[in-house]
């Protein structure tokens, strides 16, 4: 499994002069992140959801995320062996409209995506913001 987010893992990367996390959400940064992890040979990568933002972003790395579903798409036209798993907050989505998602996604991708369903309590996140 593999886990990126806009500027690295390493948690204060997004600090580093040579970050392009002001550049975010890139998408060819993203692209780029997923072919590298199916030339490694591992199965899948994995897109956490956090729909809002911390308090303070100069302290800690940016928090929003784009939509991992939209995310999944765009990356899975870039390979063709990789695995994705997204993150959805059961409380913010009609179970209805994730089951058409993932349906679709399934689809699209010849069956490489699987859903990781959590709850959420975080306030930044109940506030949408």
């Amino acid at each position: 499994m593999a886990n990126f987010s806009a500027a690295g893992s390493q948690a204060l990367a997004w600090r580093d002069s040579e970050s392009h996390s002001s550049s975010y959400p890139d998408f060819e940064g993203y692209a780029h992140s997923a072919q590298l992890t199916e030339k490694g040979k591992f199965h899948f990568l994995f897109l956490g959801n956090f729909p809002g933002m911390l308090p303070d972003n100069n302290a800690e790395p940016p928090s929003m995320t784009p939509d991992p579903v939209v995310t999944i798409a765009a990356m899975a036209a870039k390979t063709s062996h990789i695995g994705f798993a997204a993150t959805i907050a059961s409380e913010w989505h009609e179970p209805f409209n994730v089951a058409r998602q993932f349906k679709a996604l399934d689809s699209y991708t010849a069956g490489r995506t699987a859903l990781n369903a959590v709850t959420g309590s975080n306030p930044q996140a109940a506030a949408l913001g």
